[in-house]
């Protein structure tokens, strides 16, 4: 029989469940539109929020990058937490010319 699943030092106060610790922890980078709990329409935005913290939960290195919509106050305060990392990139959008870019952690 298989040794039993072991958990992930990360892992303190989550619920008990039999998680297993991946084998090769991977470096791995989400790109994606939407990342609930900050900006969801649709299943792209659950996916996006959910299954990087299941990954990180085994022991990878998981990290999410998507827009920071600003839509109204109620929205700003849900994604306040977001730290300005300082750093810019102007970076030219299809036909609608050149934006500057900010990144937040």
């Amino acid at each position: 029989p298989p040794p039993p699943a072991t958990k992930h030092p990360s892992m303190t106060g989550m619920p008990a469940k039999n998680l297993e610790v991946a084998e090769k922890p991977r470096a791995i980078v989400f790109v994606a539109s939407e990342a609930a709990p900050f900006s969801k329409t649709g299943g792209l935005g659950d996916v996006a929020g959910a299954l990087p913290r299941a990954l990180a939960a085994r022991g990878h290195r998981v990290m999410v990058v998507s827009p920071r919509y600003q839509r109204g106050e109620g929205l700003d305060e849900a994604i306040g937490e977001a730290n300005d990392t300082g750093v810019v990139a102007n970076l030219v959008l299809g036909t609608s010319g050149a934006h500057d870019v900010r990144f937040f952690h």
